[in-house]
């Protein structure tokens, strides 16, 4: 995985990368080769590049790719958007959180957990105690086995969360994860995340909608809407991406010292 990939552990990256290089090779030969060194089934992979044409195929009417990146490839999509992307998970998963406690340890809602033995996160112990989310749990009696992990920021996981709430003297998540933080901050993220929310709903019944009863000037004030409110999660993204790093680094340079 390249610099600015790999920073983030994520189960889901690593197959939407490979699938991004998959697509990218020359003729069968090169997709055996491919295939060979991932130690990927070649058949899977060629489902999953069907699969894939076939949604964006779906989608191009959406307009979802910015018109700068529309010629880049997939791998180069990838290591410019996956900062946003990773965001997103919050919101499509935002039901599956888990604290993540080392060697493939998780806390969640309804109790201890673990990882899957095919997830990255099955082994090797963890300094810090991240937040994750998960796909799916595995259908079986015992404990809860998670699958399909990714890692994600915390400031994601309040801004998308349908249920934020200040009890005591410390916000709560989803009704169990603790969050330590002023009100006044808490509320501020809340407010803007029940925002946003109304807004994806209104976009949502524009886009799927049976029928649009909207005038053409509210159409285009949703569309400002809609703009100021993209141009406003990149700029958060940006600030918390770039305090991560002043974190890192300022870590960095005590250990050395």
């Amino acid at each position: 995985m390249p610099l600015g990939v790999a920073v983030t552990r994520s189960d889901i990256l690593a197959v939407a990368y490979d699938l991004a290089c998959f697509e990218e090779c020359n003729g069968i030969v090169e997709e055996q080769q491919f295939c060979a060194t991932r130690c990927i089934p070649l058949t899977t992979m060629q489902m999953m590049k069907l699969t894939a044409s076939q949604l964006h195929e779906s989608m191009m009417g959406f307009e979802i790719c910015p018109k700068s990146q529309a010629k880049i490839s997939h791998c180069e999509a990838i290591r410019n958007n996956w900062r946003t992307l990773s965001w997103l998970l919050a919101l499509g998963l935002g039901q599956n959180v888990a604290v993540h406690d080392g060697a493939g340890r998780m806390w969640m809602q309804r109790g201890r957990g673990r990882a899957s033995r095919e997830s990255s996160w099955s082994n090797g112990a963890c300094s810090e105690k991240p937040v994750i989310v998960f796909g799916s749990l595995v259908p079986m009696k015992g404990p809860l086995i998670c699958q399909d992990i990714s890692e994600i920021d915390l400031l994601a996981l309040l801004l998308f969360s349908l249920q934020l709430e200040w009890r005591h003297d410390h916000g709560v998540v989803g009704g169990w994860l603790h969050i330590e933080g002023a009100l006044e901050d808490l509320s501020l993220v809340g407010a803007l995340g029940a925002a946003l929310f109304r807004l994806l709903e209104q976009e949502a019944a524009k886009r799927f909608g049976r029928r649009s009863t909207s005038l053409p000037h509210e159409d285009k004030e949703h569309a400002k809407h809609a703009q100021e409110w993209a141009t406003c999660l990149r700029e958060i993204i940006q600030l918390q991406a770039e305090a991560l790093l002043a974190s890192h680094c300022e870590a960095m340079a005590m250990c050395m010292e």
